[in-house]
């Protein structure tokens, strides 16, 4: 983060986000964001039934997430970005409306929402494949995917993108950068850049890409 700090320029206008995981946030790791110029937090929610969070095998207390946030609110985080996944095997339309009605509680500037995808050879995919998991018929998603969209605009949310929802004026950069097709630069491992029409996805494992950049 010093680095980062050191390296490139930032203003006030400069959006800094940092994912963060629900079990892991902590005072000490929120004050040291904020003291060295991370302005938004992206806060994997993902549901709060422990059965769901279960299905997409993440272990974090939904508890936690309103700890995170209250965490994050009192180190002087600003912007704070929720993530919703929905169309989960076995979810029902009344459980995505309690997932809805525990995010607005919150009150985040940002919602990011996504059906559940498979991707290949990940463990749902594997699941799925193997018919230990059924998939969510295509009707219940769309009309799930109508719900969100519906619930979230009548609460003052903005749908500026597929699956993201802002309130006045907090659109992420970074996304509305993929729609108006500019570029941004790949730093770390798994990285993925656009320059200019180039796409690029730099190399997954730490060892590797060490190994293609080495410092003096």
């Amino acid at each position: 983060l010093e680095t980062i700090q050191d390296t490139i320029t930032t203003t006030q206008t400069v959006e800094w986000t940092v994912e963060a995981n629900p079990e892991t946030v902590t005072e000490s790791k929120a004050a040291m964001l904020v003291e060295l110029g991370v302005n938004r937090i992206s806060l994997g929610a993902q549901t709060f039934h422990p059965s769901l969070l279960q299905e997409l095998e993440r272990w974090h207390n939904p508890e936690n997430v309103l700890r995170s946030v209250a965490m994050l609110r009192e180190a002087g985080i600003e912007n704070i970005n929720l993530d919703l996944i929905y169309a989960i095997p076995s979810q029902t339309m009344g459980m995505l409306k309690v997932d809805l009605e525990e995010l607005l509680a919150i009150n985040p500037e940002h919602l990011s929402c996504y059906t559940l995808t498979y991707e290949h050879n990940t463990p749902l995919e594997v699941k799925l494949r193997k018919g230990a998991i059924d998939r969510i018929e295509h009707d219940l998603e769309a009309e799930m995917f109508n719900f969100v969209s519906k619930t979230l605009k009548s609460n003052d949310y903005v749908q500026y993108e597929i699956s993201n929802f802002a309130k006045d004026g907090y659109e992420c950069k970074h996304n509305v950068m993929y729609w108006e097709n500019k570029s941004w630069w790949a730093c770390g491992p798994s990285a993925a850049a656009h320059i200019e029409g180039l796409t690029w996805r730099n190399v997954p494992r730490l060892r590797d890409y060490l190994k293609q950049n080495q410092q003096p």
